[in-house]
């Protein structure tokens, strides 16, 4: 949000994909660097692009970040989640817990969402980014289990 602020509103952004605009994101904020990384993700990909200016690979990050939005779009839109799910999520895991992926909106809230819910929430996720303007083919791009 504090990004946003200070330019013009809109999120991180990058042509070489959204690695590197996540990468964007901490080169403004080092303190992020915990909040861009999934499960089992110490971050050593962002800090090694740092070292030596390499691009950040979409499908290396751990997390999933929705780029071209910015703090006007639909609060609802989630803007941040897990590529892969964990056993009672990133933060409270637990061997006995259902396996769920953390999800961050527009608005700066999170929650959970559970595996057996993520084709719909996904689904719904993408008829919002069609609502606030994106292609679906572009929508489809970040939730592919909405197919």
């Amino acid at each position: 949000m504090v990004y946003s602020s200070d330019h013009t509103g809109k999120f991180p952004a990058s042509t070489n994909g959204f690695g590197d605009a996540l990468l964007e994101l901490v080169k403004y904020d080092p303190s992020v660097l915990h909040s861009i990384c999934g499960p089992d993700d110490d971050g050593h990909l962002f800090q090694d692009a740092l070292t030596n200016g390499a691009i950040v690979p979409e499908q290396k990050c751990s997390r999933v970040y929705v780029q071209g939005l910015t703090g006007t779009n639909n609060p609802g839109i989630c803007i941040l989640f897990d590529r892969n799910s964990c056993k009672g999520g990133d933060h409270f895991r637990s061997p006995w817990g259902h396996p769920l992926r953390e999800v961050t909106f527009v608005d700066g809230s999170w929650h959970q969402v559970r595996d057996e819910d993520w084709p719909e929430f996904s689904r719904k996720q993408v008829d919002l980014l069609i609502a606030d303007g994106f292609s679906k083919a572009d929508a489809l791009h970040y939730y592919p289990a909405a197919k």
